[in-house]
Formats: C-alpha cells, structure tokens, sequence
C-alpha cells in the first residue's frame, strides 16, 4: 500500500512508524512557484502516484487534492467519502459524523474494503532518536526543578470560543509548581503568543514557555517524555493522547462526541453547567459560561490521578 500524505504531516508520519510507502504532496513547493513551476511538480506528484500502478484508490479525506490528482492516477476503482469533492470517483461512502465521533468515519472505510469493521485508533507516535537531544538543548538550564517530572500546558486555541480562561491555567501551573514539578507551556504563532505572555504575566510562578521554540519532532519528544498534558479542543491535545500520556481535553461549546481525542489515556474535562440553548460557537448571551464555570480547582483534581 502507498499512503499519499501532505507535507506538512511528514514529521508525524515519521514518528508513527507505519512502515508504508509514502508520497508527500508538496503543497508548500507548488503555492510558492509561478505558474510553469506549479504545473512541474504537481506532473511530477502525479508521476510518482502512477508509478505505482495502483489498483485502487481512497480519499480518506475526500478534500481538494483528491478530486484533483487521483482521477489521474490511472487507478481502476476509486473511492471517497460522500461529498461534492468525489462526484468522479467509482464509489461514495456516505459518512455519518453527526451519530458519532468524526475518527470513526474511517471505520466505514474499512468495512467496505476489508468486509470487516476495524475500531479505529490513534496510532502511537514515538519521538526520533535525535530529537530528545535536540529538546534538552532548547529546555537546557530553564526548569526550575531539574531532574522533575514536567506538565505541559497548551493555553492557546485556533477558536476564541474554544479557549479556556487563561488566569484558569495559571492557577494550575501554581498548584503543579506548588508540588514541584515543572510547568512547560507549548504554542506557536502570532496567535498564541499573546496568549502564552498573558499566562507568564498573570502568573507568580516559573512557568517555561517553549512558544515557537519547538519543531514537530522536538514538540513529539516533549509529549512523549511528560507526566500529563493540558489543552483546549486543539489539535496538539490530539497529539498528546496519540503518544500515550495521559492527555486532558477541555471543552465547552464544541462536542467531545464528535471532536474529543480517543483513548483510554484522554480525560474530558466539562462543567456541569449547560449552555443557553441559543447559544452559539461564535455568539453566546451568557460569555461562555460552559468555559467560565470549569473551575481549575475541577481540573486539579482529575489531574491529581497522574500526579
């Protein structure tokens, strides 16, 4: 089997070690080339699929990328998920993420190709041999407890909606620096800078920020190595669970049943207090209070279980 990934994921694709064949569209080649050098590497992209003389085809995702480059990948069946994407293709699946979580849709994948239903899961990212190094280096003489075990906290979000107050993760980084043990906050971007220094501002305590300090790699070293991470409904919390750690996901607008991070290492952390039913993701009458009312003190304690 040959697995076509973007780019941008190869880091990841490297430290989940799946041992297959893969091509990497080369999103970022093509969107900084003129017009004759897009048109050279995406021939070369779909050089490199039709080489290998694929049988059978299947968008996953069913985003752009698919409906442009696998109709010509000379394969004699495609398949894709049911939307305007894979109007083309041989045969469309038609997914059902709003009766559950969003990951199980690849189950319907499987049940079609291999007859049988294959529980999906995260698959289980290990850092590189280089990385752990390289990490030591960037966290060298900045914790204030050397040799102690190291919370990661991920105070920024994509989402405003999605972001859990920032003086909340503050007073879990004093309780966790409290009992010694180092408090690493992670982000990157403009964005999440400003987050990450109203964190250091408010808080009295050491926290280590690693914002745009970290590759993809080093990031997958640092979770792998850390005794629990804490984050909003992002994407680096779905790292965390996919490296084993006991990961804890807050969430308030959005819906853990169809967004949360699988595993038995994940915790949802919610309040107990429901949203206004008007409420909505972009607009709430009540100030998110389904955000406003998980106190940290709720937190703390799920987090004591790993502690």
């Amino acid at each position: 089997a040959t697995l076509i990934i973007d780019e941008a994921y190869k880091d990841i694709m490297q430290a989940a070690g799946l041992g297959a064949d893969i091509i990497y569209f080369p999103r970022r080649a093509i969107n900084a080339s003129g017009i004759i050098g897009k048109a050279g590497k995406a021939a070369n992209f779909i050089a490199a699929i039709r080489k290998t003389r694929p049988a059978l085809s299947i968008a996953v995702e069913g985003d752009k990328v698919s409906q442009r480059f696998l109709p010509l990948s000379s394969c004699e069946v495609s398949i894709g998920p049911d939307n305007r994407y894979c109007n083309n293709f041989t045969l469309k699946l038609p997914l059902r993420q709003t009766k559950h979580h969003v990951f199980y849709d690849y189950e319907v994948v499987s049940q079609e190709i291999a007859g049988t239903a294959t529980p999906p899961r995260y698959v289980k990212l290990t850092a590189s041999a280089q990385a752990p190094q390289a990490l030591s280096c960037v966290l060298q003489d900045k914790l204030p407890f050397p040799g102690n075990a190291y919370v990661i906290l991920h105070p920024c979000a994509t989402k405003d909606y999605k972001q859990w107050p920032t003086e909340y993760f503050a007073r879990v980084a004093e309780f966790l620096l409290a009992q010694r043990i180092n408090v690493i906050a992670t982000g990157a971007g403009e964005f999440d800078r400003a987050t990450i220094e109203q964190l250091l501002k408010i808080s009295h305590s050491p926290i280590v920020s690693v914002h745009d300090q970290l590759n993809l790699r080093q990031f997958i070293a640092l979770l792998t190595n850390a005794t629990a991470f804490i984050g909003n409904d992002t994407g680096p919390t779905h790292l965390a669970a996919s490296c084993g750690i006991p990961t804890f996901a807050i969430f308030g607008p959005t819906d853990e049943f169809l967004w949360g991070p699988i595993g038995d290492n994940s915790t949802i952390a919610r309040s107990q207090v429901a949203c206004e039913p008007s409420c909505l993701r972009r607009k709430c009458a009540e100030n998110y209070r389904c955000m406003q009312t998980l106190l940290p003190e709720t937190l703390i304690q799920k987090l004591n279980s790993c502690l």
